[in-house]
């Protein structure tokens, strides 16, 4: 090395810019399921979590899926939810949540004449 130069070495382990979720898109929703959907990349890791609009307490669905959809199930009837998604890029979730939410429907009884 010659006076006056330098060498800089980086070093990079893990991955620090992932990109946020997107396409958030609920489907399928009945009295008490519905199926969750986002885009999904290859490489990549997402968790999903649940819970009735209002509380403060997440539900977690799903860690480390590859997928980019999933169905929740034992959903109370007429009862609004907000659902995150994260990408992450290693097993362990990271914090960079995407919010939705969503309502489920009714339970009609029939009406007999």
């Amino acid at each position: 090395m010659q006076p006056g130069e330098y060498h800089v070495y980086i070093s990079l382990t893990g991955c620090n810019a992932v990109p946020a979720p997107s396409g958030l898109l609920v489907s399928n929703i009945t009295n008490n399921s519905t199926t969750l959907n986002w885009n999904s990349q290859n490489g990549l890791f997402y968790t999903v979590d649940f819970k009735p609009t209002g509380s403060t307490v997440w539900m977690n669905e799903v860690k480390n899926t590859t997928t980019g959809s999933i169905t929740l199930s034992n959903l109370k009837p007429g009862t609004n939810y907000d659902w995150r998604v994260s990408t992450n890029c290693t097993a362990t979730p990271a914090t960079n949540y995407v919010l939705s939410n969503f309502t489920t429907g009714f339970n009609i009884p029939a009406i007999r004449n």
